[in-house]
């Protein structure tokens, strides 16, 4: 189910957590557990665009997926380690189960 995640997030701009928790058939809470999980053991990490932390909304390519202007949009972003578990090819020291 992980991989699934990594995948959706590598393919797609933008999904929304509604729609991946769906897809993947797990409740949006269960899925922002795993979502914390990977980053984590740093298969994703999270980030914000720069509007957020200046308060110009009004410029952000986000604002139409911000629920609450005062906490700004958090996104997740593949990192390399998850780029490599998604195309099978894990890091020597990593476990190969480490995502499963």
């Amino acid at each position: 189910m992980f991989q699934v995640i990594l995948q959706s997030l590598s393919s797609e701009r933008m999904i929304d957590k509604n729609r991946l928790a769906r897809e993947i058939g797990v409740s949006v809470a269960v899925l922002q557990d795993m979502l914390d999980l990977l980053v984590a053991r740093g298969y994703l990490r999270t980030d914000r665009p720069t509007a957020c932390s200046t308060g110009h909304c009004a410029g952000c390519s986000f604002v139409d997926h911000c629920s609450d202007p005062t906490e700004g949009v958090t996104y997740f972003v593949l990192t390399e380690k998850g780029r490599r578990y998604i195309e099978g090819q894990p890091n020597r020291s990593e476990k190969t189960n480490d995502a499963e």
